[in-house]
């Protein structure tokens, strides 16, 4: 308990005989009365049921989501509040009350019954719960984090390692199911039922009432404890037997009860405790004795000898009674944990000396330091109050003076004095000043302990602004005692700690920012220990303060603007320390890293620290998985699934499904990939079993994504129409697996919408929007965009501008362009105009306020700009305004200057003049920077049709190419029908004409797959 230090278990358990008697916990049993408990049960129906394996009992409630199997030795069910074992199910029903509930339960119990836990299980956990608990799990005690196991719903072999099934209810895949009591939550099975058990209870507890009418055998002459309480000896009680022989044993229902030994401890407890009281009270006199008898020596000018052949200047003698101790002696002894040697030392010899005689002056500085070590001594006692008492009365500023006149005194004087003598004093000074400055860090932590806050942090302020004052120019790394730098690294450490537990954040910050900057010598443990506290508090306490001030930072440095930049930079500086192996390795600091880089999308910087990390400290396998999903992050697929292939060998870990489902994710988003994604995707859904259960909808949605990429690449139509069926099919199957999965709604909204099933894709969008609350950009354009399809421009319109008054500025980029386009379908082309310039000035000034870590931001921006550009130019080139629409491209140019859409649109504007040379000159360069690009293929099909009948094949071709690209460009429909028409196909035109019509009714204003 409290990692076995004694100081630390003797306050708590003193805190904890406080709070029972503050709340009268003994008096429960007796005195409350549970009369609501048949209407609880009704509501709540729980019980006790069995016991485990090694004869602990555990309570269960009626869905099993909670269980508690309790101490290993039998016990009463009121009893539970020891060695447990926690089962928790179906995290859904963990309300808000039941949460808070929960978190005052635990409250109690890790404050007046610690170390109490002794297996928690949590099952049925899902998804959701696991990416919380990598972040929990940061904040739990080694110890702690062992006891819990986290399950899926394979949980029963678990549970009967256990629990034998026979104790097991039925609900949770036990064999027990109590039907002669109605169930088990109703029939309290167990041992605490037992007749034979009961009585033996019953019989002690009968002794103890007995004993409160007090003592029946006390004056029996022949009892071994005779009346005589001060002549008790430790035989005396160990040695008790019975005089009238009323020792029940072996008798029918009962075990052995010695009642009169029962009595005879009971009697002698009152005795020791009178005499400790006497033994304090002795004490407390003599130490006052002593104190007075020493002011009346000095004041007298006389002072005690120094004890022959002692030569060492910095061996600081107490003295009393011819008995001598040294400073350093009573020091180790208090180390070494000999606090009653230690104390018999400093009581008796508080007659400081030093050198040959003691000056009235240095008086008071040898009573500073035997308070100091009076202190020290009662706080390892434990009795922080006398402690506080004895540190009142300490001259923090005269120990400073002495220290830096000792610093002074360091260099020979004029009158010879000798390097080594000079030196001495400093390490008498030094070592004088430590007792006081511990003694002041006491102090603090003795406040701490008591609840006094900011009181304690003030005083361990004062020991580091003694510290600077002491060294103006910071702690050298040498001629320091090492006591003296261990002290003042405590204090540096404690400090910013005390000032959170005070809720004093400002001041928290400056301290730790004062304990990282200022020059003290802390060794790189030590310095891990506050870049790690100060990163962590930056991430996750939710204040926001201030950069760093300008004044401490060297030219040209970096300074952060914000908590999150100075945590990554904190964060980083410690991963460069393990590198280094200035310090020990520690996995959480890559978790907090992965975490706030994760904040800032710059997960290629955490894939770079990863590939740093030393062999050894992370599995490989680990590494290769978590540097895939960095780079998968950046966009950086390709090799992401180099490393995921590596993982997924047949050699490491085929058949990891995490892995799995990041390759096949990876390979969603490219159509030539989109074959090997349906491989990975089976192959994680055949391995979705046991604790992957819940993983099982997740690989049934990446083989729907995946099969739906396939059927664009592929050749025939009815293959296309079979990849189309088995992709809806899987994303439905996953959705009836995840009915909240709103990713999964919005998928299937895609789906339907690229198939133009556009009823189906409203009631996806719908769907989506509901189950995100409209907080959500991409299904607003979702839903914009279907209404779009359905030529229901004005709908779409309003849907577009409610949007915007939901999205923040630097959001609205992509609604902006929208409601453009809008406009321009709608042939309000000035509107349109106005809402392009509108959004150009919104990204331009997005563009300049980035900050240093928007590296990636920027160029999103630019293209941003980009878009807008080219947008203005093809809005000008459909009004005939040749001029405005060069001077948009040339700015566009600028942005992006090798780019297939600029020459497409110089085409297009070529073509509407007459010059078609020019024009399919235009198209042709579009073609050779990007092959697949569809509207060149159209538009050059539609020229080369124009030059006679042998260009006929040829255009015939290039628009048959661009229709297997996107089979839904009507355009593409339309001059295929032209064509046809031309060569005297009939029969085709009509059919390609009739699939133009239907495509253009269903055309919406943007691209589905651009909202992805």
């Amino acid at each position: 308990m409290r990692d076995f230090d004694l100081m630390k278990a003797k306050d708590m358990f003193m805190k904890y005989i406080k709070w029972r008697e503050e709340f009268g916990v003994d008096a429960i049993s007796k005195e409350f009365k549970y009369e609501e408990y048949e209407e609880v049960k009704k509501c709540y129906p729980h019980g006790f049921h069995g016991v485990d394996r090694y004869g602990g009992q555990f309570i269960s409630n009626e869905s099993g989501w909670l269980i508690l199997i309790v101490p290993r030795y039998p016990v009463l069910p009121q009893c539970f509040n020891k060695t447990a074992n926690f089962l928790v199910q179906g995290m859904s029903q963990f309300s808000k009350p039941a949460r808070y509930i929960f978190m005052e339960i635990q409250k109690i119990d890790s404050s007046y019954y610690p170390e109490t836990l002794h297996q928690l299980y949590i099952i049925n956990a899902g998804s959701g719960f696991k990416v919380l608990w990598k972040a929990i799990r940061a904040f739990l005690d080694a110890r702690t984090l062992a006891k819990i196991r986290v399950l899926g719903t394979d949980y029963k072999t678990s549970l009967t390692e256990a629990i034998d099934p026979s104790n097991l209810p039925s609900f949770l895949g036990g064999d027990c199911t109590c039907s002669e009591s109605g169930g088990c939550l109703f029939s309290d099975k167990g041992p605490w039922n037992d007749p034979e058990i009961t009585e033996m209870l019953q019989g002690m507890l009968y002794t103890e009432e007995e004993q409160k009418d007090g003592p029946t055998n006390a004056s029996n002459e022949n009892s071994a404890f005779p009346g005589d309480t001060d002549n008790v000896r430790y035989n005396d009680v160990h040695n008790i037997t019975s005089p009238t022989d009323e020792i029940v044993r072996d008798s029918p229902g009962r075990k052995y009860v010695d009642k009169a030994l029962l009595q005879k401890i009971q009697a002698f407890e009152p005795v020791l405790e009178d005499a400790e009281e006497k033994i304090r009270m002795l004490e407390n006199a003599l130490k006052d004795t002593k104190l007075d008898r020493l002011g009346l020596e000095m004041s007298e000018g006389e002072s005690p000898d120094l004890p022959e052949g002692e030569n060492d200047p910095s061996a600081r003698q107490f003295v009393a009674n011819g008995i001598s101790m040294s400073t350093n002696e009573v020091e180790a002894k208090l180390d070494e944990g000999n606090i009653q040697e230690a104390e018999s030392a400093l009581r008796d010899g508080l007659s400081l000396n030093f050198e040959v005689s003691v000056k009235n002056d240095t008086l008071s500085n040898y009573f500073q330091e035997a308070r100091a070590l009076l202190g020290k001594l009662e706080y390892q006692r434990g009795n922080v109050e006398g402690a506080l008492r004895v540190f009142d009365g300490i001259d923090l500023q005269a120990a400073i003076q002495r220290m830096q006149h000792s610093l002074g005194d360091k260099q020979p004087s004029k009158k010879g004095r000798s390097r080594s003598e000079s030196g001495s004093a400093s390490v008498v000074s030094q070592h004088a000043t430590n007792l006081v400055l511990e003694a002041i860090y006491l102090k603090a932590k003795s406040l701490q302990k008591l609840g006094k806050l900011t009181e304690a942090a003030q005083e361990c302020r004062s020991v580091l602004d003694a510290v600077e004052k002491i060294f103006s120019d910071g702690i050298p790394d040498v001629l320091v005692e090492n006591k003296l730098q261990e002290t003042v690294s405590h204090a540096v450490e404690l400090l910013p700690e005390l000032w959170k537990q005070a809720r004093c954040y400002p001041e928290a910050m400056s301290a730790y920012r004062r304990a990282l900057l200022s020059q003290w010598n802390l060794d790189n443990d030590c310095c891990a220990r506050i870049q790690k506290a100060f990163a962590i508090f930056l991430l996750y306490s939710g204040v926001e303060v201030g950069p760093p001030s300008l004044a401490v930072q060297i030219d040209g440095s970096y300074v952060p603007k914000n908590n999150l930049e100075e945590a990554i930079l904190l964060l980083m500086i410690l991963m460069r320390k393990f590198y280094l192996g200035k310090t020990k390795w520690d996995p959480t600091v890559l978790e907090h890293l992965t975490y706030a880089l994760s904040l800032c999308s710059q997960t290629s910087v955490l894939a770079k620290q990863l590939e740093e990390v030393m062999p050894g400290e992370i599995p490989r396998i680990d590494r290769w998985k978590a540097m895939a999903l960095s780079l998968s992050g950046t966009g950086q697929n390709n090799s992401a699934l180099d490393l995921l292939k590596k993982s997924l060998h047949k050699h490491e870990e085929p058949n990891d499904i995490t892995s799995l489902l990041l390759a096949a994710k990876i390979c969603s988003e490219n159509v030539f990939l989109a074959a090997e994604g349906v491989k990975y995707a089976r192959n994680a859904i055949d391995n979705a079993h046991g604790p992957n259960e819940h993983l099982k909808g997740v690989g049934l949605r990446m083989l729907g994504l995946c099969l739906g990429k396939q059927a664009k690449i592929s050749s025939s139509d009815f293959e296309r129409s079979r990849l189309l069926s088995e992709a809806l099919k899987s994303l439905d199957s996953a959705l009836a697996l995840e009915p909240e999965n709103s990713d999964l709604m919005y998928e299937l909204g895609i789906q339907y919408a690229e198939h133009r099933n556009l009823d189906a894709a409203l009631r996806y969008a719908k769907q989506y929007l509901d189950a995100t609350g409209g907080s959500m950009i991409r299904g607003w354009r979702l839903l914009a965009l279907v209404l779009s399809a359905q030529q229901r421009f004005s709908e779409a319109e309003v849907v577009t501008d409610a949007a915007l008054d939901e999205t923040s500025k630097w959001d609205q980029g992509p609604l902006l362009r929208m409601k453009a386009k809008l406009k321009i379908s709608q042939s309000l082309h000035k509107d349109a105009i106005e809402t392009y310039r509108y959004l150009l000035a919104l990204v331009q000034a997005q563009r300049k306020s980035h900050g240093p870590l928007g590296t990636t931001q920027v160029e999103d921006d630019n293209i941003n700009e980009y878009e807008v550009w080219h947008g203005l130019a093809q809005l000008y080139s459909i009004l005939s305004h040749w001029k405005d629409a060069e001077i948009c491209l040339e700015k566009a140019r600028t942005l992006k200057e090798y780019s297939a859409e600029i020459l497409h649109t110089e085409g297009v504007m070529h073509q509407k003049q007459g010059h078609i040379n020019e024009a399919l000159s235009a198209y042709t360069n579009a073609l050779l920077l990007e092959p697949k690009y569809v509207p060149s293929k159209i538009l050059i099909g539609s020229v080369l049709s124009k030059m006679g009948s042998k260009m006929l094949p040829v255009a015939r071709t290039l628009l048959s190419d661009a229709l297997r690209i996107e089979p839904t460009n009507y355009m593409a429909w339309y001059h295929l029908g032209m064509v046809h028409k031309d060569d005297g196909r009939i029969a085709d035109a009509v059919d390609c004409f009739q699939a133009a019509s239907m495509l253009k009714e269903s055309e919406p204003i943007e691209s589905f797959s651009i909202i992805r």
